[in-house]
């Protein structure tokens, strides 16, 4: 399955690189993404290949959506 990252603050929305991934993986990108708002920053590669961080600050008035995707254009 190919997955996407999205974050979405106040100042912009950041869409992460799609990435192939297992089951499994699927599951464990879920279960550190539910500690996503208790440890602080947030670092992703976005859809244009630039490494982003995002600020403790930033990421408490976030969302981060984790988006199953089928076709990347």
């Amino acid at each position: 399955m190919k997955v996407q990252l999205r974050i979405i603050t106040e100042i912009g929305e950041y869409v992460g690189y799609p990435l192939d991934v297992t089951m499994e993986q699927y599951e464990t990108i879920k279960e550190k993404s539910s500690k996503y708002y208790e440890e602080g920053g947030f670092e992703m590669i976005t859809a244009d290949g630039n490494w982003i961080i995002i600020s403790p600050d930033i990421v408490k008035k976030s969302i981060l959506k984790i988006e199953i995707i089928k076709d990347v254009q």
